[in-house]
């Protein structure tokens, strides 16, 4: 279907190919967003969106006050964050950042902020102001540093989204995981420090997908996990995880016998 979509952009011009050269194995076909399409978002998007290069620092984005998403790239950790941010930025993208480490106010004044994506980045720090950022509902910080996820984390009442992915730093999630009452994903994915879940998981009453992939140290379940719970979580994963996470509840209920 992705191809499709790709046909019927590149038949109405909004894609073009790109003139980069392609790889050795053939195997990933680059495209370029249309001049014209590129000009005419522009003018559309006007000031709502930012892509700020850090080191040049050429804009004054504060300048931008009706700014609501932002890619911020090579990112220096010199520079205090709240200086190259609006302060009702609502999407912040970090890109072509190696190892991101912020200060503890890095997101003091971002308190508009709905989606946090490092995903640009090689690895990430999470300072502990991220319990500040109260509206946030989307984090992504695959292959974080941290060996402890802050426990600042859990006041992030709003939090649906979820993605640790890669971070085998991490030892341990908070104890009081489970005030995250509004938690639909987790990715855990090659989180092999992670020796076991914590009992208020079970307070994840609207858990939908879990991804325990490679989570090769999480041996039992906590018991406070309910069947109803199990189903659900179960539906939405692939079927070698789905066995996985199906064989480590039914062996936490042995040991328990």
């Amino acid at each position: 279907m992705g191809k499709e979509y790709i046909r019927q952009l590149l038949g109405m011009s909004f894609l073009q190919d790109s003139k980069l050269p392609k790889t050795s194995g053939g195997h990933m076909a680059w495209y370029n967003m249309h001049d014209l399409v590129h000009d005419l978002a522009t003018l559309i998007v006007g000031g709502e969106l930012i892509v700020s290069s850090v080191p040049s620092k050429s804009k004054n984005v504060h300048a931008q006050k009706y700014c609501r998403y932002a890619l911020v790239t090579k990112y220096d950790q010199a520079t205090k964050l709240s200086s190259v941010l609006p302060s009702k930025v609502r999407a912040l993208h970090f890109s072509d950042s190696s190892q991101l480490g912020l200060s503890c106010g890095a997101f003091s004044s971002a308190k508009c902020l709905r989606i946090l994506d490092f995903s640009g980045c090689s690895s990430t720090m999470l300072p502990v102001s991220i319990g500040q950022v109260k509206q946030l509902q989307y984090l992504t910080a695959a292959r974080m540093q941290n060996e402890v996820l802050p426990e600042y984390i859990t006041e992030l009442s709003k939090l649906q989204y979820l993605n640790l992915n890669g971070s085998s730093h991490i030892s341990a999630l908070p104890e009081s995981i489970g005030k995250l009452g509004c938690l639909k994903y987790l990715g855990l994915s090659g989180c092999s420090g992670i020796s076991k879940l914590q009992e208020s998981f079970g307070d994840l009453k609207r858990m939908i997908h879990l991804d325990m992939s490679d989570c090769s140290g999480i041996r039992e379940l906590p018991e406070s996990l309910v069947i109803s719970q199990i189903c659900s979580i179960l539906s939405y994963l692939s079927a070698p995880v789905s066995r996985q996470f199906l064989n480590l509840y039914v062996a936490s209920r042995n040991s328990n016998i």
